[in-house]
């Protein structure tokens, strides 16, 4: 199953055990009453994630606590959620009992489980309505009672500035922040006040590919435009900045997932009429991509020669104007490493 932006969103940034601290003793109000004695997290393998669901979900697991043996004392699941979901405890049900059979397939038979948490973090429109505990009282004695309770974190029970203020400007805040308004009708109005959030991310550790996956959702699901982004003041801090948002929309329409989908569309409708619609749209897709492809690279290109060389020469500039995709790539390829503009004439 294909992922949904969202995922690769939160399993991008989040799957960094230093921000899932962070992220889990900052943002909930009231604070998770067992964070305090968390201590270090560390990621646990992708094992520990139920096979069926690692590819379609962003389901984490982290260990922390150490006991004297080296064995996790407390696990954390964190999954995160769109919609509301009316099986979620039986889901965590099932992922508990995945993960205290792969511990002890890890540490043993014999070494003691670990109490095991389980965070969600929702980004939906409309309020949490689903269940967040599953009880099973077999004949009322505690031994057959057993109890499977969810943490949940509301992202729209949390006011943007509480979010700023509780993980301050940087990555963490920009994450929450894209993912509790990127599907909204109002985000682009909003993305001129995080530009300090971008920012930040640039003097993180892994924060331009964090800044990436930020933009890939947000070209993907909302009526934001890579021109609002690049708008942005931190947009033009360097030049590596620029080439990753140029970069980034040439990908997405090499996919035809945002201006050579439409354009495609556009101009597969019109040669519909004569060849049918339908395979109309199917050339006129593959001419949008095309045509999004040769543009990119070509913008690309032109940016990185300005930036190392100053002026481009018109005889360059012919060549790039009536370049293919392929050239285009070998041309900015030559571009990192060349010595003198000449040395492109020949690629």
């Amino acid at each position: 199953m294909v992922d949904e932006p969202h995922d690769g969103l939160t399993r991008h940034v989040l799957s960094d055990a230093r921000r899932m601290e962070v992220l889990l003793k900052r943002l909930p109000e009231p604070p998770l009453p067992w964070v305090g004695q968390l201590g270090k997290l560390v990621r646990l393998s992708s094992a520990f994630v139920d096979s069926s669901l690692e590819r379609r979900q962003a389901d984490l697991v982290f260990a922390g606590q150490p006991t004297t043996d080296g064995t996790p004392g407390v696990c954390v699941l964190f999954e995160h959620q769109s919609t509301p979901n009316s099986d979620m405890p039986l889901r965590a049900l099932e992922y508990a009992t995945h993960i205290m059979r792969e511990f002890r397939q890890t540490y043993g038979p014999r070494a003691d489980l670990p109490r095991l948490h389980i965070v969600v973090l929702y980004h939906g429109d409309r309020p949490w309505n689903g269940p967040l505990s599953l009880n099973i009282d077999k004949d009322g004695a505690p031994s057959s009672h057993l109890t499977c309770r969810i943490d949940l974190i509301d992202l729209a029970r949390i006011s943007d500035e509480e979010i700023e203020e509780r993980l301050g400007p940087g990555l963490l805040a920009l994450v929450a922040l894209v993912l509790k308004h990127g599907r909204r009708p109002e985000m682009g109005s909003k993305i001129p006040s995080w530009d300090r959030h971008f920012a930040a991310a640039l003097d993180e550790n892994g924060g331009i590919d964090g800044i990436q996956a930020c933009v890939c959702y947000l070209l993907e699901v909302s009526d934001v435009g890579l021109g609002d982004i690049e708008a942005l003041p931190f947009a033009r801090r360097s030049w590596e900045v620029q080439i990753m948002l140029k970069t980034t929309g040439q990908k997405l329409r090499e996919e035809g997932r945002i201006e050579g989908r439409e354009q495609g569309l556009k101009e597969g409708i019109e040669r519909g009429i004569e060849r049918g619609v339908e395979q109309g749209i199917e050339r006129g897709i593959a001419m949008g991509i095309e045509k999004g492809r040769v543009e990119e690279r070509s913008e690309m290109l032109r940016l990185i020669l300005r930036r190392r060389f100053g002026d481009i020469p018109k005889a360059l500039e012919t060549r790039i104007q009536g370049a293919s995709p392929e050239t285009l790539k070998r041309l900015i390829e030559a571009a990192l490493d060349a010595d003198d503009l000449s040395e492109l004439l020949e690629v």
